[in-house]
């Protein structure tokens, strides 16, 4: 077994309210123009040298495993209402579009994130592309039945040729999931119950080594359960919401997780201004590989009470932590802050404010989610959030057009971050920022929606500041998205998005010195044409502008990518 070696390293202008044929007019230019804008803001990173960082090596060290960072947002219900097909909004890959540090917005080994049109009952598309792709995504509802209704996911992507070495760079995607929900008087059940296969290839070795396809291959299998609990009934005196998260994860070298996640969120109605309640959230996570087995758990509970008075609406309490994790960088027990609350100024504009903190947890299925050329028996460690403070207003300019916008500061520590294995720059490690990493964050929403357009843009700024690395290596500090639709008539309509990735940094394996990636500017656009009721065709292109970019480093993506297919509905 090779030596591991482990490094202790989230605006809205003011528009008036347009006439509404003017806005039809003009909506294509519109959207061109913030494309265009967008990317003309994008610069150059400029290189560092890596001086202080603190490398431990360790031949027989012991793992530890933690289940993935989550929120403590309430879980939000699955509205259905009778004899309503189910919406299932899956989505082809799970990550979320946010800069926390194991949710990358852009994926780079299959499909990007694309809801699938919603159907009464079912809708399935079938395409190809220039990599010899073939794509299959899709899924089949029941209608609403007296206290139940159900449904099925599938996809399937795979890509034969990729952009290093032809099939040394190949991938695959593969899922089947079902759905089903469960109505009472008193609460709402919803089930789900999934299989995953990924399958890539180490291919970021140093050009011109002569590899084999037994030594590049890499595969995970995934199984995933999910339930999730709401209470229904207004009148009753306890509200509440609260879900349980299975994961089994599995690879080709024999690794191994089981993953299980719980929460709740429990309020009491008082029927007065105040509400008391209490959060609940508990991780457990066993990982095997050759080196170790061992179980990891993480608890927090957060009694808090709500406030709603005039136009405040308060959450205080406190947020009391425990982690077994044996890192020196993390205290079994913590105490957190826990505060929200928003001002309704007007109709139209709220301020808000908050104070959190709280613990995230790595686990080897968020990780290899984030990164899938992970080496194996890479480190594992818990991080904590002692404080995040964010300030900002949310509003609208009438119901077309809404906005949101917000700065703040934060505080981690144990921040992990990825770097390329010095021993095989194929492969990635974990690196802990073992200080103190302080993350100045501004973010800001726009969207409007009016008939046949749809338009809106997401910017999110982190400033890392880190402690005994030099950077908050493969953290993007811009991620700035736009997005737009158009729907011609009834049977045609064009989309596109734009995506910028700026300021990632990576570390150097042979000589530690910190290097600046380039710029990431993902260009996509697809058109859709409805040839009857049931059938209709499509064609997209990822990756316009041919960037053959890394997001992380030594892995370049596809370029220009080219797929058509046919869809039906039913």
């Amino acid at each position: 077994m090779s030596p591991m070696r482990m490094i202790s390293l989230r605006i809205q202008p003011f528009i008036n309210l347009i006439d509404q044929k003017l806005i039809m007019k003009n909506h294509i230019v519109l959207l061109a123009s913030a494309l265009l804008f967008g990317a003309a803001t994008v610069q150059a990173q400029d290189d560092s040298g890596l001086n202080d960082a603190r490398i431990v090596i360790e031949k027989n060290r012991t793992n530890t495993v933690q289940s993935e960072e989550r929120s403590f947002e309430k879980i939000a219900p699955v509205p259905q209402g009778k004899n309503q097909p189910i919406m299932l909004n899956y989505s082809p890959v799970e990550f979320k579009a946010s800069l926390d540090p194991l949710e990358p917005t852009i994926r780079v080994t299959g499909l990007k994130s694309e809801k699938l049109p919603h159907s009464k009952n079912g809708y399935f598309e079938l395409g190809v592309g220039n990599y010899l792709n073939t794509y299959a995504q899709g899924y089949a509802n029941t209608i609403r039945k007296k206290n139940m209704d159900a449904g099925v996911y599938l996809k399937h992507f795979s890509a034969l040729q990729g952009p290093v070495d032809g099939n040394n760079s190949s991938s695959s995607e593969n899922e089947i999931a079902g759905l089903l929900n469960y109505y009472t008087k008193k609460a709402t059940i919803n089930t789900k119950l999934g299989y995953e296969r990924w399958a890539n290839k180490f291919y970021g070795y140093p050009a011109g080594t002569e590899v084999n396809d037994a030594q590049l291959k890499q595969h995970f299998n995934f199984i995933n359960f999910e339930t999730k609990v709401e209470g229904t009934d207004q009148s009753a005196p306890l509200a509440f919401k609260g879900g349980m998260d299975y994961h089994f994860t599995g690879d080709r070298f024999n690794a191994s997780e089981h993953l299980v996640k719980l929460d709740g969120d429990f309020a009491y109605r008082t029927g007065e201004i105040w509400q008391p309640g209490v959060m609940l959230k508990m991780d457990y996570a066993n990982r095997q590989d050759s080196l170790a087995s061992e179980g990891r758990l993480g608890l927090q509970i957060i009694p808090n009470v709500r406030l709603v008075f005039d136009q405040f609406d308060l959450s205080l309490g406190l947020n009391f932590a425990y982690q077994n994790d044996s890192t020196e960088n993390l205290d079994n027990f913590m105490v957190f802050p826990y505060f929200s609350g928003t001002y309704k100024m007007s109709e139209y504009f709220g301020l808000f404010a908050s104070l959190k903190g709280d613990m995230q947890f790595n686990s080897l299925y968020n990780v290899v989610r984030y990164n899938p050329w992970m080496a194996p028996e890479f480190s594992l460690q818990n991080a904590a959030t002692p404080f995040d403070f964010s300030i900002g207003g949310k509003g609208k300019f009438s119901h077309y057009l809404n906005y949101s916008a917000s700065l703040g500061v934060k505080q981690i520590n144990n921040l992990m971050t990825v770097v390329n294995n010095p021993m095989d720059q194929a492969q990635f490690l974990t690196a802990y920022d073992s200080g103190k990493t302080t993350v100045f964050h501004v973010a800001a929403h726009l969207a409007y929606e009016l008939n046949q357009i749809a338009a809106g843009t997401d910017f999110r700024y982190n400033n890392y500041s880190t402690s005994t690395l030099e950077a908050a290596f493969h953290l993007p500090t811009l991620d700035w998205n736009f997005w737009g639709k158009y729907r011609y008539d009834d049977k045609l309509s064009f989309s596109t998005q734009l995506h910028i990735l700026g300021g990632l940094k990576a570390l150097a394996p042979t000589t530690n010195e910190v290097t600046n990636l380039k710029t990431i500017v993902d260009l996509g656009v697809r058109a859709d044409y409805q040839l009857n009721e049931r059938f209709g065709a499509f064609a997209k292109i990822d990756n316009l502008l041919a960037q053959k970019y890394e997001r992380f480093q030594y892995y370049p993506v596809r370029g220009f990518q080219l797929m058509v297919g046919a869809s039906v509905t039913f």
